[in-house]
């Protein structure tokens, strides 16, 4: 590999190899490249690690530079390289501690544009031509001057465009919304994270930048006419603290007669058995578990019971055989072991079960002249 040095960048030359060597130090203590081949070396390694992380080459040659101020020679550490060949998109590089930069990958034989730009400074563009074998070095000094020239001569109205990137891993920021909130224009970026606003005036506007997830940030840019207004974004993780959200869900039943039994347990008039308080007990268990229902013994065959309901010690009408007891809308005989041994027979396919012992809580259309003794309201799922 040779050294090329552009002739914008002679000072790069003379001081090439110890201005380039603290970058380029590793983590383990070596000395610094103090020689053409070491320089070479570490510039080789640091391109090879650049292509690790998945960045796509556009060709095969490296160019070292660094950008200065051009006030007082200080090394310009705030400062954005942008760079772009004559076929292809905008590429963007920030500088070292030193004001260095290393640009990889780049394709041989073509002109490619390079300009600095640093808050309310910019630099002259400048063309340079890598060639493969060759390390290019080249300088590129930002100024308030050069600012203030391109304002001058610009036309009225400017082209903004750049990349919107994560701070922390460098990666493009797909859907970032870029505004210039005094002129209500905004867009989002692309797949690639790029954006483009055509058609703002000249001059400075004020720049926000919101990606979910991330800080927003807001930065100053000036556009001028004439030249390439581009800005590079970088937003940095902001944990969001979303508020507590509660969903409630409402069950609704296919069949009418379920979705009734359910609204009424919703608005809580009366006493309610589901499905689930009966498992796989019986329905005598289920009932008495329900204040006020008395299940007992009766009957002339074992295992026979009967229903009484009660409010406190004694029974709600005298003389009572039991509850009226509805299937599915159906009335049954009363309370006896008849009606519990039926419905033991289909509690696996019981839904729910209604208990009244107060008449005006009873449903309008299973109200009676005997509703004293209590009303028990049994309802199946569908087969």
């Amino acid at each position: 590999m040779r050294f090329h040095c552009h002739p914008a960048g002679q000072a790069a030359c003379i001081g090439a190899l110890l201005l380039f060597a603290p970058p380029l130090r590793s983590q383990e203590p070596h000395h610094e490249p103090s020689t053409p081949q070491e320089l070479e070396t570490a510039v080789a390694e640091r391109c090879r690690s650049e292509a690790a992380k998945g960045h796509n080459p556009l060709g095969n040659t490296a160019l070292v530079g660094r950008v200065i101020d051009a006030t007082n020679g200080a090394p310009a550490t705030d400062a954005i390289v942008w760079l772009r060949p004559p076929e292809g998109a905008f590429e963007a590089s920030s500088v070292g501690p030193d004001g260095i930069f290393l640009l990889c990958g780049l394709p041989s034989g073509m002109a490619i544009e390079l300009q600095a730009s640093a808050p309310d400074k910019v630099s002259p563009i400048v063309t340079v031509e890598a060639w493969e074998g060759e390390l290019t070095l080249v300088d590129l000094a930002v100024s308030e001057d050069v600012l203030a020239a391109a304002m001058e001569t610009a036309r009225t109205m400017a082209r903004l465009q750049g990349v919107v990137r994560s701070a922390e891993t460098g990666d493009p920021l797909i859907g970032a919304r870029v505004a210039l909130p005094e002129l209500g224009v905004e867009r989002i970026t692309g797949t690639d994270g790029s954006f483009a606003i055509p058609e703002v005036p000249v001059g400075r506007h004020r720049v926000v930048t919101e990606y979910v997830g991330m800080a927003s940030d807001t930065v100053t840019v000036a556009l001028l006419g004439d030249v390439a207004n581009l800005v590079l974004l970088a937003l940095e993780t902001s944990p969001v603290a979303v508020p507590e959200l509660r969903v409630e869900v409402e069950r609704r039943y296919a069949h009418p007669r379920i979705q009734e039994f359910y609204d009424r347990k919703k608005r809580g008039i009366g006493r309610f058995v589901t499905r689930e308080d009966i498992g796989t007990g019986s329905i005598e268990f289920a009932l008495r578990r329900i204040p006020g229902v008395r299940v007992y013994p009766c009957g002339r065959s074992a295992g026979g019971y009967c229903l009484r309901v009660r409010r406190g010690a004694s029974a709600l009408g005298r003389g009572c055989r039991g509850p009226r007891v509805y299937l599915d809308g159906f009335r049954l005989f009363e309370g006896g072991a008849d009606v519990l041994r039926r419905l033991n027979s289909l509690r696996h396919r019981i839904e729910g079960i209604e208990v009244y012992q107060n008449v005006a809580g009873i449903p309008g259309r299973f109200r009676s002249l005997d509703d004293a003794c209590g009303v028990l309201l049994v309802w199946t799922r569908p087969r």
